[in-house]
C-alpha cells in the first residue's frame, strides 16, 4: 500500500510539474500579445509555443480572408518543411483543415490513415510524411471564425487530449492578438479618416468597422436632434428605428457621450443575426471596440462643429475683408457722387433767382426744375442712407417686431401684394443694429415684391430657439432654382433684378453681409417653382433685464 501511493504521489507531483510547465508557457503566450509585436512575428511565436508544449513536428496558422471563403497562411513552424502546398485553402476544399473551419471544432487524429481522414488528408509538405493531426478553430467571442490553428506529427498517436486543451488555449491568445491588430487598424483609418472626410462619411466608414470587427449582421448611428429625438445618420445594413426600444440578447448600444456629463450626442448600435439561440453578443470585448468605435464617432461630431465654426469665422473674415474693400470703394463713389449731386440744388436755386421772369412765363420750365431738385435731393438722402451702411454697426438690444414694422412702412407695397406677420411680438430681443437689420427686411419684402410682379403674399414669421431667433420671410412666388442658392448671395450675380429705389444694386449680397456682421445667418429654401423662404437667424439676448 505505501509503495502504491508512493507512486501515486509521484504521479500527481509529475503531472503538477507539466501543469505548472504548461501555465508558465501559457503566461509566456500572454507576454507575447502584450508586447505589441507584429501579427505575423506573434502567431509564429505562439506556434512555436505549441510546437514544444506538444512535441509536434510541423505547425501552420491559416486565418480567414476578408471574403470568408479562403484560409490563407499566415504563419508555418517546424523545421526541415518547405513552403505549404496551398498557400489558398478554400473553405469547402477537401482537408482536415477545411473541415475544422467548417465544422468549427476540435479535432484529435491519432492517426491519419484510418477514415475519414485518409479520404480528406494532404500534407503540408509533399515530402514528409505525417500520421497524427491536432487542429482548432480560431473562433472569438462573437462568434466570428479568425481561423485554424494545426499541428502535425510523424507518429501515430503523438497527440492527448491534454494537449488539445493546450492547444485550444493558446488559440485563444492567438485569437487575441488578431482581434487586437484588426482593431488598431480599424482605428487607424477612422483617425486618417477624421482629418480628411466629413463626420457622415467617418460615421459610414465606422458602421462598416462594426460589422466587420463584431461580427454583426448591421450597425448604425443615431444623432439627437434639438428636441432630443434620435435620428438616424448613418448605418450599414439593413436597422430598424424600433429595434432601439427593446431589449434584444442580439443587439448592443452605446450612447455617444463626451465623458463631461453632457447630455449624449447620440447613440452607435449594432446587431447580430438572430440565430434562434441566446448568444454572447454583449461580451465584454465587444463592449470595448463598440465603445472605442463609439469615441471616434463622438470625435467626428466634435470634428464637424468645430470645423463649422473656423468655416464660420473663415466666412466671417471674408466677409470683413470684402466688405472692407467694397466699403471703401463704395464710400468713396457716394461721397464723390454726394459731392456732384449737390451742386444741383444750388444751381436750380441760382437759376430760379437770376431767371424769375422767364420762369414765371415758362410753366414747364419751372415745373422741370423743380422735379430735377426734388430728383437731386432724394439723390442725396439715398447716398446718405447707404453710407450708413459702411459705417461700423452699433450693436443694441433690438425687438425684431419692430424692424419688421419699420421694413413694411418703408416699402411702397402695391394694393396686391399682401404682407402678413405672424409671432414677432413674442419673440425675445435680439443683438443687432436696428437700422441695418430694417434695411435687411426692407430688402427682402422689397425683391419678393418683384419676383412675383407685384401680386402675392408675403408671410413674416418668427421662432424662438435656446440660443437663436429665427425670422422667415415667405413668399408664394416663382422660387428660387436649388442650384442658384449659393450664387444668389455673392456680390457678382447678374441674375438679379435691377436695383430698386433706395438700394444700391448689390442685392442680397447687402443682406448676408448684414447678417454676418451682426453674428447670424441667412439661407434660402426653395424647390424653384412654389415660392422661396429666408431664413434669418440672429442670436438672442441672454438677458434681457
Amino acid at each position: 500500500m505505501a509503495i502504491y501511493h508512493a507512486r501515486r504521489l509521484t504521479g500527481v507531483h509529475r503531472d503538477l510539474a507539466r501543469k505548472e510547465d504548461e501555465l508558465s508557457r501559457l503566461h509566456r503566450a500572454g507576454l507575447i500579445i502584450s508586447s505589441r509585436l507584429r501579427l505575423k512575428e506573434t502567431l509564429e511565436s505562439i506556434l512555436q509555443l505549441a510546437l514544444e508544449v506538444t512535441n509536434a513536428r510541423y505547425g501552420i496558422f491559416r486565418l480567414l480572408d476578408k471574403s470568408g471563403e479562403f484560409l490563407i497562411t499566415t504563419a508555418v513552424g517546424g523545421s526541415h518543411m518547405d513552403k505549404p502546398l496551398i498557400e489558398r485553402m478554400p473553405l469547402d476544399a477537401n482537408g482536415v483543415m477545411a473541415h475544422v473551419a467548417r465544422t468549427r471544432q476540435p479535432v484529435l487524429i491519432s492517426d491519419l490513415r484510418t477514415e475519414p481522414w485518409a479520404q480528406i488528408y494532404y500534407p503540408l509538405d509533399s515530402g514528409l510524411k505525417m500520421l497524427s493531426e491536432l487542429a482548432v478553430p480560431l473562433v472569438n467571442a462573437s462568434g466570428r471564425l479568425e481561423g485554424v490553428l494545426n499541428l502535425e506529427s510523424p507518429h501515430v498517436g503523438a497527440f492527448s487530449e491534454d494537449d488539445s486543451h493546450m492547444l485550444q488555449s493558446l488559440a485563444t491568445y492567438a485569437i487575441t492578438a488578431i482581434q487586437e491588430v484588426r482593431l488598431l487598424d480599424a482605428l487607424q483609418e477612422a483617425a486618417q479618416l477624421l482629418v480628411s472626410q466629413s463626420s457622415l462619411k467617418v460615421f459610414d466608414q465606422l458602421c462598416v468597422m462594426a460589422n466587420d470587427l463584431l461580427n454583426s449582421s448591421s450597425s448604425g448611428i443615431w444623432l439627437s436632434d434639438e428636441q432630443g429625438q434620435l435620428q438616424l445618420a448613418s448605418s450599414n445594413g439593413e436597422v430598424q428605428s424600433v429595434i432601439l426600444e427593446t431589449d434584444s440578447p442580439f443587439m448592443l448600444t452605446l450612447p455617444l457621450t463626451t465623458g463631461d456629463d453632457a447630455k449624449a450626442l447620440g447613440m452607435f448600435g449594432v446587431f447580430y443575426p438572430d440565430t434562434g439561440a441566446e448568444r454572447s453578443a454583449k461580451s465584454e470585448w465587444d463592449k470595448k471596440v463598440l465603445a472605442c468605435l463609439a469615441n471616434y464617432a463622438v470625435l467626428a461630431v466634435q470634428n464637424e462643429s468645430h470645423q463649422q465654426a473656423l468655416r464660420s469665422s473663415q466666412e466671417q473674415h471674408w466677409t470683413a475683408e470684402t466688405f472692407a474693400a467694397v466699403g471703401d470703394i463704395s464710400a468713396n463713389l457716394l461721397h464723390n457722387m454726394n459731392n456732384k449731386v449737390g451742386i444741383i440744388p444750388v444751381r436750380i436755386q441760382a437759376i430760379q433767382d437770376k431767371y424769375q421772369q422767364v420762369l414765371e412765363n415758362d410753366p414747364y420750365l419751372t415745373k422741370s426744375l423743380k422735379e430735377i431738385e426734388r430728383s437731386a435731393m432724394e439723390a442725396m438722402q439715398i447716398v446718405q442712407e447707404n453710407l450708413s451702411h459702411l459705417r461700423p454697426i452699433r450693436m443694441e438690444k433690438i425687438r425684431i417686431a419692430v424692424c419688421v414694422a419699420d421694413a413694411i412702412r418703408g416699402v411702397q407695397i402695391p394694393p396686391s401684394l399682401h404682407v402678413e406677420v405672424e409671432g414677432l411680438e413674442a419673440l425675445p430681443m435680439v443683438t443687432a443694429g436696428g437700422q441695418s437689420l430694417t434695411f435687411v427686411f426692407k430688402n427682402l419684402i422689397e425683391n419678393a415684391n418683384v419676383a412675383m410682379s407685384g401680386s402675392g403674399n408675403i408671410n413674416i414669421r418668427g421662432e424662438a430657439g435656446s440660443d437663436w431667433v429665427e425670422v422667415s420671410v415667405i413668399d408664394n412666388g416663382p422660387g428660387i432654382p436649388p442650384e442658384l442658392h449659393n450664387q444668389i448671395f455673392e456680390l457678382n450675380f447678374s441674375g438679379r433684378t435691377g436695383a430698386q429705389p433706395g438700394k444700391l444694386g448689390f442685392g442680397l449680397w447687402w443682406v448676408k453681409t448684414l447678417m454676418t456682421r451682426l453674428g447670424g445667418s441667412v439661407v434660402v429654401e426653395s424647390d424653384g417653382q412654389h415660392g422661396a423662404i429666408f431664413i434669418l437667424r440672429l442670436p438672442r439676448v441672454e438677458n434681457p433685464t
